[in-house]
């Protein structure tokens, strides 16, 4: 197929071509993985500034987006392709191939480091979101080959950051703390107010933008970081959402308020609650069904399954995806509703493209094969939010159709999903702000956050 690029993909290449390190934070089917081959295939072969690169990423990845790409794309047939694994010897035996493009996981890089010194100066990193903690061993040994690069593409997303000051830790390893401060703490004090309090005999702690912070961060890093076009604002995104709310009976709240003081009383069954599992069964709760700590399930409500028919009953000639969180709610949800599908394979999702599955479960779980090989739905049903709003993100924008898609959310009310929910509206305007985005046709701002 003939690359046409988009007018944002085209500055992107440009941006990428003009530094010797940067990073393209695009959202999940923009098409980063088609501009960094392109930016490769110009190195490689118009510009004869290497003979090989190497491309960090996971064997899913490899195995799917990438592959993909390549094969997909008439200009990018010089490029010859190679998966580093199998045992030491087969993996020195790869290396001194005649390939341009070598892929290695994330996992396998210490064993490069370590057998063969780091044979690359030239190196995209796939999933750079996967870097953003310092204190891991990832991180470390990046670390140890980031100096020695001639040439460094990192390509992450804001949206699969929980918080914003996830990004340090990337920044950091582009710049050696350049430009957002070469201390951790420093880059916390600087941007961010932190507060400490305790929580059902837990710490916690949670960083809140100073004024003005989310601005300067973004101006900090836009000489290294190119965002996807913020041309989707918050206005439109907002029109394509539709909070659903139901209630619980007054028996059901009267277990619900027992979860917050650590006890759960369902039927006959009775057992107290350690600090760190109460938010989980909080949000079991909230969606209706609970695991006991001996794995027994336990059915408080049906109220979001009501709802979901409902829906299901209205979506005639429209394909409605829903989403759960926890493993056990799949089993629930079609014992209850029996005409649900499950995508969980290529198969299952190559019989979504072809229509012959109309209404269908996916996990949220990351691991799921709808990450990598993209679908479209008309509706899109959030039947349990997930705490992470990366996970919220990186589902969303596997299978949405640009201002089509009609996602709903099923909220309990009074529980701990309307605090889920505003995480998850919390993290959208932060994302917008640091990728310039606006709002209602006005420069977002950080009094917006709030």
């Amino acid at each position: 197929m003939e690359y046409k690029p988009y007018l944002y993909q085209k500055k992107a290449q440009k941006f990428i071509l003009e530094r010797n390190i940067s990073m393209l934070m695009f959202g999940n089917g923009m098409g980063d993985t088609v501009v960094a081959l392109t930016v490769i295939n110009e190195l490689l072969y118009e510009r004869f500034a290497t003979d090989k690169v190497l491309i960090i990423t996971s064997a899913h990845s490899a195995k799917g987006k990438w592959k993909n790409e390549l094969e997909k794309w008439d200009h990018l047939y010089r490029l010859k392709a190679v998966f580093i694994r199998g045992s030491d010897a087969e993996k020195k035996r790869i290396l001194k191939g005649d390939f341009s493009l070598y892929f290695i996981t994330h996992e396998s890089l210490n064993w490069l480091i370590r057998e063969e010194g780091f044979p690359f100066s030239y190196v995209i990193a796939d999933d750079f979101f996967l870097y953003r903690n310092p204190d891991t061993a990832r991180f470390k040994r990046f670390m140890k080959i980031r100096k020695g690069l001639s040439f460094l593409l990192a390509l992450s997303s804001f949206e699969a950051l929980d918080h914003p000051e996830d990004l340090w830790g990337q920044i950091f390893l582009l710049d050696d703390g350049k430009r957002l401060e070469n201390i951790r703490s420093g880059f916390y004090d600087r941007y961010f107010f932190t507060k400490k309090y305790n929580e059902n005999g837990y710490a916690r702690i949670i960083r809140e933008p100073k004024e003005g912070a989310l601005i300067r961060i973004r101006e900090k890093i836009s000489d290294i970081c190119f965002t996807d076009d913020p041309a989707l604002t918050i206005a439109e995104l907002s029109n394509r959402y539709c909070d659903v709310y139901v209630r619980m009976e007054p028996a059901e709240y009267a277990r619900y308020r027992l979860l917050e003081k650590g006890v759960l009383s369902l039927n006959e069954h009775c057992e107290e609650i350690e600090n760190g599992g109460r938010t989980v069964r909080k949000m079991q709760a909230a969606n209706g069904l609970i695991c006991d700590k001996n794995k027994n399930l336990h059915i408080l409500h049906n109220h979001k399954i009501d709802e979901i028919r409902h829906i299901l009953r209205k979506a005639v000639n429209e394909r409605v995806l829903i989403v759960y969180w926890f493993r056990h709610e799949k089993e629930m949800i079609r014992s209850l509703i029996p005409c649900l599908e499950v995508l969980e394979t290529y198969e299952d999702i190559y019989k979504w493209r072809q229509g012959k599955i109309r209404a269908a479960l996916v996990s949220a779980a990351a691991e799921n094969a709808v990450y990598v090989k993209r679908i479209e739905t008309d509706i899109l049903v959030w039947f349990s939010l997930p705490w992470a709003t990366s996970a919220y993100e990186r589902l969303n924008n596997s299978v949405i159709q640009a201002n089509k898609t009609v996602i709903y959310h099923l909220l309990t009310r009074n529980t701990i999903d309307e605090e889920l929910i505003r995480n998850i509206r919390k993290a959208q305007k932060t994302w917008a702000i640091l990728k310039g985005g606006r709002e209602d046709g006005k420069p977002v701002s950080d009094r917006d956050y709030s």
